[in-house]
């Protein structure tokens, strides 16, 4: 009877470790805990895809099939909206008519880089922004050789990195505006030093 009674007390107790186990594990998803095998894979983005019908400035497009879109992670000069455009101008050691001139720069360049054109969308964390506008990343040709949109701006001085919220490139992003800036690229060769 012993043995009968220390193989069931075995049992008991394999069966209370691994009902710990299963407890630990139910409550660490429920608070959002992963494990870094789990951190690393990051969820493949959705994407879409369609040809740009009109451009509305350097950071806004229409897409077909889509609507309009706005490019994740860069902020174009706006010389459209005054307050946007004294708010810009300070944050980019710029005049107000050099931020215009630079928003007629940024939308020539959207126009001649996308118009016409099949764009794959990559959409962002949040699908939309507080004007109705899907987020996406805009890739510009196919698989290897397509161009990311917003770094190419960002690169040639055309944008600055959009500081407000995070974004899976926001690193890079912010990198390519720093070099862009020190090279003095785009709208950056304009800037007060120090801005």
């Amino acid at each position: 009877m012993g043995r009968k009674m220390a193989g069931a007390l075995a049992a008991a107790g394999l069966l209370l470790i691994l009902g710990a186990v299963l407890l630990l594990g139910v409550l660490a998803v429920r608070r959002g805990l992963r494990s870094p095998a789990v951190e690393r894979r990051a969820a493949p983005a959705p994407s879409l895809s369609g040809v740009v019908e009109y451009v509305y400035d350097g950071d806004t497009i229409e897409v077909s099939g889509v609507g309009k879109v706005r490019v994740l992670g860069i902020d174009t000069p706006d010389g459209h909206n005054e307050e946007k455009t004294a708010a810009q101008a300070s944050r980019y050691g710029l005049t107000p008519p050099q931020v215009r001139r630079w928003a007629e720069e940024a939308t020539g360049q959207a126009i001649a880089r996308l118009k016409g054109r099949r764009v794959v969308l990559e959409i962002g964390g949040d699908r939309r922004d507080d004007y109705g506008r899907t987020l996406a990343y805009v890739h510009v040709g196919e698989g290897e050789r397509a161009e990311d949109f917003g770094l190419f701006m960002l690169e040639h001085g055309f944008a600055a990195a959009y500081r407000s919220g995070m974004h899976r490139r926001r690193a890079a992003y912010l990198a390519a505006e720093e070099t862009a800036r020190a090279a003095g690229a785009g709208m950056w060769r304009d800037a007060r030093p120090g801005s």
